[in-house]
C-alpha cells in the first residue's frame, strides 16, 4: 500500500498515484484534498467512481464510469469478474516497488531538525513516538496547524484505526473521537493528537477518559506556536519555488528567533483588517441599501467587496514579513530575490 492519498501523501506515494492509468474510487469523493487539487490523477487516466449516493458520482470531478453500489460489494464483484475472465496479472506490484514504498515514507525524507534546548521539532517528536508506541494503535487527529505532523509521521496498521475529524474544519473534536476509538477497541493504545485550542475546548472529556480507564495517549501541540512558525510557508512556495515539505521547514527556520515579531505583526495586521473591514461593511451596506436587495444577497455582495479590498493589503503584509525575515537572517538583497524569482531552487 502507498498510504494516504491526498495532500498528506508522501512524495513516493504521490509519484506512484499520479502515474496510474486507471483510478478506482470506492466511496471516495475525489475532492481537492484527496487528489491534491487534481495533481494525483493523470490527465489521461481513466476514472471510475463507486458510491451509494448517485448524486456523489462526478460531483467533485468528471469521471469516465460511475457505479451506484455498495463499495465492498462492488469491489467483490469486480474481483469475481476478473477471476471469471482468467485475469492473473499483478500489475506494477513487485518486490522492488514494495521496497521503494517502504523507503519512501515521510520519516525517510531529510529535514532540518529545528529543535532547541527548550523546544522540540514536531517532526522529531512524532517520529520518536512512531518508534516508541506499539504498532497496533489508533490515531485520532483534531483540526489545526499541527495536524499534518501526526498524519504524516505516525503510522497505523489499518484504515479503521485512523480517525480524521476534518469534515467541517472545526477544532475540539479530536479528544471525543479518540475516546470513541479507545472504547471501541480498548486492547490497543489510542493516540489523541490535539492542538492547544482544541484541548481546552474539550477538557471536560478528560474526566470520561479517566473514569473509563482508557488506554489513551494525549499528544498536545501548541498550535499557536506551530502556526506562527509556519506563517511564511506559502511565500516560500511562491517566491522560492519550494515543495510543501521544504516550504514548511523553510518557514520554521526563518521564524526561529523572531517568533514574537512575527506574531505581533500578524496580530496587528488582523486587527487592522478587522477594523477596516467593519468600516467598509457599514459604508457599503449604506450604499447598496437603495437597491432593496434580499438580505442574503446584500450581505454576500458586501462581504465579497470587502474581501476584494482588504485581501491585497493582507497579502502585501504577508510577503513583506517574509522578505523582512530573510533580510534579518540572510541579508537578502535585490539580486538574490531576483534570482529566486527567476529560477526555483531544487
Amino acid at each position: 500500500m502507498t498510504g494516504i492519498s491526498g495532500s498528506f501523501a508522501s512524495p513516493t506515494a504521490a509519484d506512484l498515484l499520479a502515474g496510474a492509468d486507471l483510478v478506482l474510487g470506492f466511496g471516495a469523493s475525489l475532492n481537492n484534498w484527496t487528489t491534491k487539487h487534481g495533481a494525483l490523477i493523470a490527465p489521461d487516466a481513466g476514472v471510475v467512481q463507486v458510491d451509494l449516493d448517485e448524486e456523489a458520482i462526478g460531483a467533485r470531478r468528471p469521471v469516465d464510469v460511475g457505479v451506484v453500489a455498495d463499495a465492498a460489494e462492488a469491489a467483490g464483484g469486480l474481483l469475481d469478474e476478473l477471476r471469471r475472465r482468467g485475469f492473473r496479472g499483478q500489475g506494477l506490484r513487485s518486490p522492488a516497488l514494495a521496497a521503494r514504498i517502504a523507503r519512501g515514507r515521510w520519516r525517510d525524507q531529510p529535514y532540518q531538525d529545528a529543535s532547541t534546548e527548550s523546544t522540540i521539532d514536531p517532526r522529531t517528536l512524532t517520529i520518536a513516538l512512531d518508534d516508541l508506541l506499539p504498532a497496533d494503535r489508533a490515531l485520532a487527529v483534531d483540526s489545526g496547524h499541527f495536524m499534518g505532523w501526526p498524519v504524516m509521521y505516525l503510522q497505523v496498521r489499518k484504515a479503521r484505526s485512523f480517525v480524521f475529524n476534518q469534515a467541517y474544519q472545526s477544532i475540539g473534536l479530536g479528544l471525543g473521537a479518540a475516546i470513541g476509538a479507545a472504547v471501541a477497541d480498548p486492547g490497543r493504545v489510542t493516540v489523541a493528537a490535539l492542538g492547544d485550542g482544541g484541548t481546552f475546548m474539550s477538557l471536560g472529556e478528560l474526566e470520561t477518559a479517566a473514569r473509563l480507564r482508557l488506554p489513551l495517549l494525549l499528544l498536545v501541540v501548541a498550535g499557536l506556536v506551530v502556526g506562527v512558525r509556519l506563517a511564511v510557508s506559502i511565500p516560500a512556495v511562491v517566491v522560492e519555488g519550494r515543495r510543501w515539505p521544504q516550504a514548511l521547514s523553510r518557514s520554521w527556520s526563518l521564524v526561529a528567533g523572531h517568533w514574537g515579531h512575527v506574531l505581533a505583526t500578524l496580530l496587528l495586521a488582523f486587527v487592522a483588517i478587522g477594523l477596516v473591514g467593519s468600516v467598509l461593511s457599514v459604508l457599503l451596506s449604506v450604499l447598496i441599501a437603495p437597491l432593496a436587495l434580499n438580505g442574503w444577497l446584500a450581505r454576500a455582495l458586501v462581504q465579497a467587496a470587502v474581501d476584494a479590498l482588504i485581501l491585497p493589503y493582507f497579502l502585501t503584509v504577508w510577503v513583506l514579513l517574509y522578505l523582512d525575515l530573510r533580510a534579518r537572517k540572510e541579508h537578502l538583497d535585490l539580486d538574490t530575490l531576483r534570482a529566486d524569482l527567476q529560477g526555483p531552487q531544487a
